[in-house]
């Protein structure tokens, strides 16, 4: 009795493969893409989550504002700088931390923390603050300070520490806390002369464009619910 059931040819197969083939060429590096860009926004809404946290419960332990807390940061008496009185007084008493120092760096990559990428101006952007803070997670918080209007203290943040690809603005991102009148931090830029704070979202890959316009990377995508959006400059994730 003759079976009725038919197996595949060889031909068949070796077809089948092939569009299986042609499909995953196609699919798996988009979907390799996505899912690095979804973990950078799951990262830097963390990092965003924990330097909240990090403010909201100085104030509160303190019963200081966050203008009171920046005053009395760049008003110390001691003999530290603004950034280690900062990161001393209202910064680690709040944070789940391997390690933390005044004139070091625990990044791998060395200081500064960039590469030639897509921001060529990055060498001369801005120095990695020498006084940091190494996370449990791996994420790594370099805090400094400056006075332009308004009284700073910034944060560089990376998001995923001594791991690649240690990029500008693909996974380090500056925000700063300020004595404005934005509540706790925030990715602001000071307009003309007027000391007010405003939402920066300018986000250019161009070295050839003054380094401010590209501060705005992290506010554009806190702008965008934490999700990068399809504009986003910087592609390669």
């Amino acid at each position: 009795m003759k079976s009725n059931k038919k197996g595949f040819t060889l031909a068949e197969v070796l077809i089948t493969l092939s569009i299986l083939g042609v499909v995953a060429a196609i699919s798996v590096p988009s979907l390799i893409q996505n899912y690095k860009k979804h973990l950078v926004e799951l990262q830097f809404k963390k990092a965003y989550s924990i330097l909240t946290n990090v403010v909201e419960t100085a104030e509160a332990e303190n019963y200081m504002s966050k203008n009171q807390i920046i005053n009395d940061s760049f008003n110390n008496n001691g003999a530290l700088s603004v950034s280690e009185y900062f990161m001393n007084k209202y910064m680690l008493p709040y944070l789940n931390i391997n390690n933390s120092c005044s004139n070091c760096s625990f990044l791998a990559y060395g200081y500064p923390p960039y590469k030639n990428g897509e921001f060529t101006d990055n060498q001369t952007f801005m120095s990695m603050p020498r006084v940091q803070i190494e996370l449990k997670n791996g994420m790594v918080i370099a805090i400094g300070y400056y006075e332009f209007t308004k009284k700073n203290i910034y944060f560089v943040i990376d998001l995923n520490g001594k791991k690649s690809p240690n990029l500008i603005f693909r996974d380090i991102f500056f925000m700063n806390i300020s004595t404005d009148k934005f509540d706790g931090l925030n990715f602001g830029s000071y307009t003309s002369g007027t000391g007010n704070k405003t939402l920066n979202t300018t986000c250019i890959a161009d070295g050839t464009k003054s380094r401010a316009d590209s501060l705005g990377c992290g506010g554009l995508i806190y702008q965008n619910g934490f999700k990068i959006p399809n504009s986003y400059p910087l592609t390669g994730f």
